[in-house]
């Protein structure tokens, strides 16, 4: 649980979400942080988000909202093509 934490606060630096009514709490769907609950930016006209992965494999995941709102895993870049 601390281990999800941690990240949690990592991934809201990276997306600049602090809770003050300009971003909204999103649940990720599948891919390695299936179930990580995330602020984004609220209007955001491209929303989309790359984490950092630290595990196999290195580089980072895509996450973006679907037609219905639903925040999935859309691929992975990895480090040697950022």
């Amino acid at each position: 649980m601390a281990a999800r934490t941690a990240v949690r606060e990592r991934e809201q630096a990276v997306v600049g979400g602090d809770g003050d009514g300009d971003s909204v709490t999103v649940t990720l769907y599948e891919g390695p942080y299936d179930g990580l609950e995330i602020d984004v930016e609220r209007d955001d006209p491209d929303p989309w988000i790359a984490i950092i992965t630290d595990g196999a494999p290195a580089g980072r995941a895509l996450y973006a909202p679907g037609d219905d709102g639903i925040w999935r895993h859309r691929g992975h870049i990895p480090w040697g093509h950022l």
